[in-house]
């Protein structure tokens, strides 16, 4: 009897893992193809903007070189087979291969990423714990910053600070272009201005959700029993909350990924950073759709697999709670 009952958790894992794996394949579908239709619904294609001064007649030959005159189902499953066999396809005005293209956005955009996210880790998650677990002067004017911060729309945020730090002060250049010929790394100083921004945006909504949980656990019944004790503040702090609270940063820091890349968008554009976000606005402006669902796919399928984690370690931290 014994080992029926591992068996059987054995067997209800594997079926959820299966359930999960169809889920995230279902949505990641799902989101490619509306992604492909929205490309589909604005004005205008690759062909028209290339040659669309020239004529109909012009624009119907090109049309059909770039094969934008077969049904758009036959021109999305096309598209999918070859993501599928590893192949983005080529890009409808150069030629160049998509892979080629976005390679260096690509880095361009983790490099920002890897940045922002260590700004994250060692600033922003410290200053919420502080906060929510110490009250003084200090945390309540950090708390009543971010409140402010956070009515800002990300577009706003962005250009304050570029006005702040490269305007009035004239800290930093407000183009962030590394050069011609040259990567973000051999030009660190074209990385400062978006990933401070982008440090700021994501902050902002990390802080208060961090604050609001390292709160919670403050109160929570075992905390007040450890300074029964007799522990210190700090020791309650570091031995018995922050461990217990390590699920739900985690699932906070899973959930903010998506949120980071997705502010990189406005960030890089503003800045005219070469990251993804940047190439990916200009390819939607030149009805690129190759390079659109190249980078489209790759951000798709990052935030669905981390707002997965997210959900699990949200789990796992309900769960632990219950314990506690």
């Amino acid at each position: 009897m014994k080992n029926k009952i591992p068996e059987k958790l054995k067997q209800a894992s594997l079926v959820k893992l299966v359930l999960t794996t169809f889920k995230i394949l279902f949505l990641w579908f799902l989101a490619i193809f509306v992604l492909y239709l929205l490309m589909e619904i604005l004005p205008g294609d690759a062909a028209t903007n290339k040659v669309g001064k020239e004529g109909p007649e012009a624009v119907a030959a090109l049309q059909q070189k770039m094969g934008l005159d077969r049904p758009l189902s036959e021109r999305f499953f096309r598209w999918l087979r070859g993501f599928c066999l590893g192949d983005l396809g080529k890009s409808l005005l150069s030629g160049k291969n998509v892979a080629d293209i976005i390679k260096t956005p690509l880095i361009s955009s983790l490099s920002l990423a890897l940045i922002v996210f260590a700004g994250l880790v060692f600033i922003t998650i410290p200053l919420a714990v502080y906060s929510g677990y110490y009250k003084n002067t200090f945390s309540r004017l950090l708390t009543k910053t971010a409140v402010i911060l956070s009515a800002l729309p990300e577009f706003v945020l962005t250009v304050l600070a570029i006005m702040l730090l490269c305007m009035k002060l004239k800290l930093l250049p407000v183009l962030s272009v590394p050069g011609p010929g040259l990567t973000v790394w051999q030009n660190p100083v074209s990385m400062l201005m978006p990933s401070l921004c982008l440090w700021i945006i994501c902050s902002v909504s990390m802080f208060r959700h961090l604050r609001v949980m390292i709160e919670s656990y403050a109160k929570s019944s075992y905390v007040k029993e450890a300074f029964l004790a007799g522990l210190s503040k700090n020791r309650v702090l570091f031995v018995h909350l922050l461990p217990s609270a390590l699920p739900g940063i985690a699932q906070i820091m899973a959930s903010t990924v998506p949120y980071l890349l997705a502010g990189s968008m406005v960030v890089e554009t503003l800045t005219s950073y070469p990251g993804m976000g940047y190439t990916l606005i200009q390819a939607v402006y030149s009805r690129e759709t190759p390079i659109v669902m190249g980078i489209g796919s790759f951000l798709i399928v990052i935030t669905i697999i981390f707002y997965t984690l997210a959900d699990l370690l949200a789990g796992r931290s309900i769960r632990e709670e219950e314990i506690v």
